[in-house]
């Protein structure tokens, strides 16, 4: 985080499919939240999932 911060980065999540994937993503997000980091976007890495992508998207949209 300190690195991101110190070198003024924008940020792109990168989100593998996996028990747990939404919540770890959408904490990853929260955190880049608060410590002002610019997020340009979300990958998903794997196989599509698109319940999970559509969950990911539509919460995190909501939230920042």
């Amino acid at each position: 985080m300190d690195l991101i911060k110190s070198l003024n980065c924008e940020c792109i999540v990168v989100s593998k499919h996996y028990l747990g994937s939404i919540n770890h993503t959408l904490l990853t997000l929260e955190v880049l939240k608060i410590h002002k980091i610019p997020v340009l976007g979300v990958i998903f890495n794997g196989e599509s999932n698109p319940d999970t992508e559509n969950a990911i998207l539509k919460i995190s949209q909501q939230r920042f």
